[in-house]
Formats: structure tokens, sequence, C-alpha cells
């Protein structure tokens, strides 16, 4: 909000970015809040009543408007079906829910630990990525990340508060694990529960996990539950330890 006061035109004037009559210059997702009350309208002996138009065509990749009243609230989503499809939309919307019933749970807690995604709703969008996914698609994007890590070993991959990796030092972590995992028995196809706190450890582990040539299903460290499934193992990628087994 510090800038606030200087026009939408001026700052599109000055970055000048390339144009077209179907795409936004500058950002292609909208959220925002109505909460004005609505004015009661008169004309003489007219009587007026508010029309909500039908929404057919989204101006916008995705938009989220809350509309909010003393009585109700209401969350509009308005997307565009070449880009994105309802089942994910939907997923985002309940991720949305359960982010505020986190919020509203208590006020004791940091945002960075609130977790945005219900366990019931992570596991249904892990099951389905891993019955939709194909067997070469993760070893083309750990190629990808050796290339950037080959090409720019120093440059920063991960930065969280005051902690950083650069994308040699990644690498090397998530090697280290990954070959602690294949000694304690993961093995390709096999499915880890991580237990990590959000962090850049957490990414070291989830790399790891891919390395090592299994999937992982994120766990939360704060003792909420997720349901695993049988013949799942459970790993603490902190420090490698199995803290579970098969069908634990």
């Amino acid at each position: 909000h510090q800038n606030r006061e200087v026009a939408f035109e001026k700052i599109v004037e000055a970055v000048n970015p390339p144009r077209a009559l179907n795409h936004s210059p500058l950002f292609q997702i909208t959220f925002d809040v109505q909460n004005q009350p609505d004015g009661h309208l008169s004309l003489g002996a007219c009587t007026l009543t508010p029309i909500t138009p039908e929404v057919v065509h989204s101006k916008f990749d995705l938009s989220v408007t809350v509309n909010t009243d003393r009585k109700n609230s209401n969350v509009q989503w308005v997307w565009n079906p070449a880009i994105l499809d309802r089942e994910t939309v939907s997923s985002w919307a309940k991720s949305f829910t359960h982010t505020l019933s986190e919020i509203t749970k208590t006020d004791a807690r940091a945002i960075e630990q609130l977790t945005t995604v219900d366990t019931e709703l992570e596991f249904d969008w892990i099951q389905r990525q891993q019955r939709n996914s194909r067997p070469l698609e993760m070893g083309h994007w750990l190629s990808a990340f050796d290339r950037c890590a080959d090409q720019h070993p120093d440059k920063i991959a991960v930065r969280f508060r005051a902690s950083s990796l650069s994308y040699s030092e990644l690498r090397r972590r998530a090697l280290r694990i990954a070959g602690n995992l294949v000694a304690l028995g993961i093995r390709p196809g096999d499915r880890v529960v991580v237990l990590k706190e959000r962090d850049t450890d957490l990414l070291v582990s989830l790399i790891a996990v891919h390395y090592a040539g299994a999937s992982y299903i994120r766990s939360h460290s704060d003792g909420s539950t997720i349901r695993i499934p049988s013949g799942d193992s459970v790993v603490s990628c902190s420090d490698c330890r199995r803290v579970g087994g098969p069908g634990k």
C-alpha cells in the first residue's frame, strides 16, 4: 500500500509491457473484497431492484471476489477455462476456506505455522497426481534441476528468513539424504511421508525423496495427522531416521 496513490495507468506507462487486447498487461490474478453496504435507491414512485449480471467470460486468468455484509459472506471464483479447470479451482477454494478456518482458531500462531491444505484434501491431491503422472516426468524435473546446479552452482536456490542455500549446496545435501533413504530401504516407486516444518530443510528433504526415486507425502510437525496408506514408509527427513514402517 506504500504507493497506492499512483494511478494504475501511470504504472502501465512506466513499465511499458507488451500489449494484447485479450491479456491484462501487468497481472492475471485479482483478489478483492466488496464490503460496501447496499444502498437503498428510490426514484419517486419507482421501485428499484439490483440486478446481478451473469458472468459469461473471465477478464483474467483468475478472479476471486469476497462479498460480505452484516448477515453473510460469499466468495466468487471466476477463471479462464483455457488455463484452469474446475477441479483445480475447487481445490483452491477448499484450501482458502481451510486457511480462514485456521486463522479463526487462534491468534497465537505465526502465519507460516498455519496449514493451508486440509490433510484429507492433501491426500486426495497426492493420490490424483500419482494416478495422472507419467514415469519419466520426475526424471525430467531432476534433470532440469541438475542443469541449473551445474550452470549456476553459486546462485541462491532457496531462501527462508535468514537461511539460504545455493544450488550446489541444495543438491549436495539432497543427494546425501537420498543416499541415507536408499540405505534405509527406500526403493523407486515407494512413498515417503516427510515430517518437517516449513523451512529450507523441507525443500532439501523433498528433493532427496525424488533423488531416491520415491514420491513424498508431506505431513506437518505440529501434531496434526495425515492418513497414511498401507505399505507406505514414514521417515523423518531432518536426520533420515526411520520413525515408522510399512502399514504404520
